[in-house]
């Protein structure tokens, strides 16, 4: 096997001794390089392999550079019209490529994908590390769920190996860290929409209220007090208790600025007591002898 793109060299092993009057390299039934001595010392070259081989007259080796899937198959040579007991069957494997890890989540699990394009490149085992630890191969996809606190900071790294080449992918990690992540974000896009929600409707609103409104001076502070009086009534009463009880403190404080027509008399004890005499006076009158010289 081979790496595409590689470099191939075929020797012809029932070669006894140079120089050689015939070499004939055939890829299965199809000619690939062929000299012939008693035609001169050119070598003609065939098909697809032409300008991608080169034929030594001397050892009878084919060299082949660039190599394509096209040119698996099975290599024979005939030297001096004899054909050689030994054949080559060539598999061309392209390299892998540096993988990349994808991250998805379902069911409390995260699940790491080991991708890269592997077409003509299997077969293609793959392999994960996990933090420090040693490589493990394992499937091309491998599940984390959270055990430990640490696993916050562990990192993971996958690696695509086959025959003819290996290469290691970019360590992910913080994974749980993302998650916690992603919830306030979460949260925070949703108190964002319903912010913007409720503004679009409180100018939807206004302005619906101004159309109906259109023969009143109406202003937005106006809006508001509607709309507190439709949403919040209670609003309305408390303003209207605050009132009620400004005017009475208004009415107090005017009594005690000396206005007495307002409050009636608290003490009547004078009055009361004139009377009393005067009623004593009269007594005593009726109660004295008359005496009949006075009269005269």
């Amino acid at each position: 096997m081979k790496n595409g793109g590689g470099t191939l060299e075929l020797k012809a092993d029932c070669v006894t001794k140079p120089p050689q009057s015939s070499i004939l390299w055939r890829l299965k039934n199809n000619k690939v390089a062929d000299f012939d001595k008693d035609f001169g010392t050119d070598i003609t070259y065939y098909g697809d392999l032409k300008g991608r081989t080169t034929l030594n007259t001397t050892t009878g080796e084919l060299r082949i550079t660039g190599l394509k899937k096209s040119d698996e198959g099975v290599y024979s040579v005939d030297i001096d019209s004899k054909p050689c007991e030994k054949t080559y069957t060539l598999s061309v494997i392209k390299a892998v490529p540096k993988p990349v890890i994808s991250v998805s989540y379902e069911d409390q699990t995260y699940i790491l994908t080991c991708n890269g394009d592997t077409a003509d490149a299997e077969p293609v085992t793959y392999w994960w590390k996990v933090g420090e630890g040693n490589w493990e191969k394992v499937e091309k996809t491998l599940k984390v769920t959270k055990s430990k606190p640490t696993q916050n900071n562990t990192k993971y790294t996958c690696k695509l190996k086959n025959i003819v080449s290996e290469k290691e992918s970019e360590a992910v990690g913080n994974l749980f860290e993302q998650e916690s992540s992603s919830a306030t974000l979460g949260v925070t896009i949703f108190f964002f929409i319903i912010i913007i929600a409720a503004i679009v409707a409180f100018v939807i609103g206004y302005f619906v209220w101004k159309k109906k409104a259109a023969n009143q001076k109406k202003s937005l502070k106006d809006f508001c007090l509607f709309l507190r009086d439709k949403c919040c009534p209670c609003a309305e009463t408390t303003a209207n208790n605050q009132t009620f009880r400004a005017q009475e403190s208004d009415y107090v404080n005017v009594g005690d600025n000396g206005d007495d027509s307002h409050n009636p008399p608290t003490n009547t004890g004078t009055t009361a007591g004139a009377k009393n005499d005067n009623k004593s006076a009269e007594d005593q009158e009726l109660k004295s002898p008359t005496n009949p010289d006075d009269s005269k």
